[in-house]
C-alpha cells in the first residue's frame, strides 16, 4: 500500500498542503481533484519526493521513502508529469527505454527490449517508434511519456493531467488503459485531473481537495455530489446519468 500520512507543505511562509491523509492499495485507479492551485501537482511531487514535505510521512509498502534511495524509490514508483522538455532529441522506441533504467545493471538486455516493444504496441506507437521524439504531437508525446513510466514496472504510477493535449478518443482509451492496467498488473494509479467525468467513469476512489486540504474521500458515487462540487468549484451542476455512467453538466458559475 502507498500510504501518505499527515503531509503539509509550504513554499516560503506560505502553506500549500495541510495535514494530507490518504491511502492507495495495488489495484486502485484513485482521481485526485479541485481546482487549480489546489495543490494537486505539489501533492504529486511530495509524494515522489521531488518536492521535500514539511511534515508528514510516505510509505510504499511499509518503507519510508525518505529513507530509500532514489534508484529504490524508481522501482516502486514512477511519474508522468504534465509538462515535457520541448526538445527531447531521442526516438520514440530509446525514449520509452529510458523507463527500464531502475531495472538495468549496464546495458539494456533482450528482456528489456521486448518489454519496451509490448508498450509501445500497447500504446498504438510502433509505427512512430523511429520517430524524434520533439517531432510529435502533443498527443503523441503525452502517449510516449505514459509508456516510459509503464515499462518501468513499479508499484505505483503517478501522473499529473494524462489526458492533458489529447482528443475525446484518445482522453477515454489512455483513461480505459490506466483502468485496466490497474486491474490486470496490479499497478496502483494516482492521477490529478481536472475533468470531473472522466474521474467519476473511471477511479476507483476519488479524492478531493479544497484550500490544500482533503474535503473528502471516497467511492465517486459517494464524494462526487453535486453539493461538493459547488461547495468546491463555486459551479452550480446538475447529475446526469446515462448507460449506467453518471455525468456532471455545468448549470452557473456562483
Amino acid at each position: 500500500m502507498l500510504r501518505v500520512k499527515n503531509l503539509s507543505f509550504q513554499y516560503g511562509k506560505r502553506e500549500i498542503l495541510k495535514g494530507i491523509n490518504l491511502e492507495l492499495e495495488k489495484g486502485q485507479l484513485l482521481s485526485v481533484v479541485g481546482p487549480n492551485g489546489v495543490g494537486k501537482t505539489t501533492l504529486l511531487k511530495c509524494v515522489l519526493h521531488i518536492l521535500q514535505p514539511t511534515e508528514g510521512d510516505v510509505t510504499v509498502e511499509g518503507k519510508d521513502t525518505a529513507r530509500i534511495s532514489s534508484r529504490e524509490r524508481a522501482k516502486h514508483l514512477a511519474y508522468v508529469p504534465q509538462a515535457y522538455p520541448f526538445k527531447f532529441p531521442m526516438s520514440v522506441f530509446d525514449t520509452v527505454l529510458l523507463g527500464r533504467i531502475p531495472h538495468i545493471n549496464w546495458n539494456p538486455d533482450p528482456n528489456d527490449i521486448r518489454k519496451v516493444l509490448a508498450v509501445l504496441e500497447t500504446m498504438g506507437l510502433e509505427s512512430v517508434s523511429l520517430h524524434d521524439f520533439d517531432q510529435l504531437s502533443g498527443g503523441q508525446k503525452q502517449k510516449v511519456i505514459l509508456a516510459r513510466a509503464l515499462v518501468q514496472e513499479t508499484d505505483y504510477l503517478l501522473l499529473d493531467e494524462p489526458t492533458n493535449n489529447l482528443d475525446l478518443k484518445h482522453q477515454l482509451e489512455v483513461m480505459e488503459l490506466l483502468r485496466l492496467k490497474a486491474r490486470e498488473n496490479r499497478i496502483g494509479i494516482m492521477v490529478a485531473i481536472h475533468d470531473l467525468n472522466l474521474a467519476c467513469q473511471f477511479s476507483d476512489m476519488v479524492v478531493m481537495m479544497k484550500g490544500g486540504e482533503v474535503l473528502c474521500s471516497g467511492e465517486p458515487c459517494k464524494v462526487m455530489t453535486c453539493e461538493n462540487i459547488r461547495f468546491i468549484y463555486g459551479v452550480e451542476v446538475r447529475s446526469v446519468t446515462t448507460n449506467g455512467n453518471r455525468y456532471f453538466v455545468p448549470a452557473k458559475a456562483l
